[in-house]
């Protein structure tokens, strides 16, 4: 199994934990049960494992993102944000998973939430 694409497996186990009939049982909802098993998503990124999660989930790379940032309307995005969202796309050693630029430019690359966690799990596994 190539650790890259892998999803993160969590075993379940008891977050409500109630006695019936002598024997220990879940007594937590399936929502609940769901919510409790989601996996860890970390906060930070290394350069090197977000251009690889990057590359290899969504088929991005870096320079077409700041082709992207450069691309953008004055009205969205001012020069001076352009140019420091291209510094920190050049230049970051890491990134932070909630840095109000990083969710801009994922999402003008088409990347969801849920795309994000998945590339900070998987990144934060290599």
């Amino acid at each position: 199994e190539n650790p890259i694409n892998s999803q993160l497996v969590i075993e379940p186990y008891l977050i409500k934990p109630i006695l019936e009939n002598g024997v220990v049982v879940e007594g937590a909802t399936q929502e609940e049960i769901l919510e409790a098993n989601k996996p860890f998503v970390p906060e930070t990124i290394s350069r090197m494992n977000l251009e690889i999660q990057l590359l290899v989930l969504h088929g991005i790379e870096i320079p077409n993102i700041i082709e992207a940032i450069e691309l953008l309307p004055d009205y969205m995005f001012s020069q001076i944000q352009k140019k420091i969202a291209i510094i920190k796309l050049k230049t970051a050693t890491f990134f932070e998973r909630y840095d109000t630029d990083f969710k801009l430019l994922a999402t003008l690359e088409g990347l969801s939430q849920e795309n994000l966690n998945t590339i900070f799990i998987n990144g934060n596994k290599l």
